[in-house]
């Protein structure tokens, strides 16, 4: 008698796997030949904003105390806080 052994055919997995892995990528390199100036300008817009809101958290960790203490709250002691 002769063992038949069924083979399992991988390629659409692969090729699936290798779509999903690699779209994204793909979608990087080329999307910005076909990006319009409005996609351009919001990139901007949203770069500029990252920018901002690193220069006034840089500003907020300026403000503090050496403790690590917020400037508004560097002069009061324990008792202060509690109100007592």
């Amino acid at each position: 008698m002769s063992a038949s052994k069924k083979t399992i055919n991988h390629t659409p997995a692969i090729v699936l796997g290798l779509a999903i892995a690699l779209g994204p990528l793909t979608a990087l390199s080329v999307g910005s030949r076909y990006a319009s100036e409005e996609t351009f300008a919001r990139a901007q817009a949203g770069a500029e904003n990252i920018q901002r809101r690193e220069r006034q958290a840089a500003q907020m960790r300026k403000s503090e105390d050496v403790q690590g203490l917020p400037a508004y709250a560097s002069g009061e002691t324990l008792a202060d806080g509690q109100g007592s």
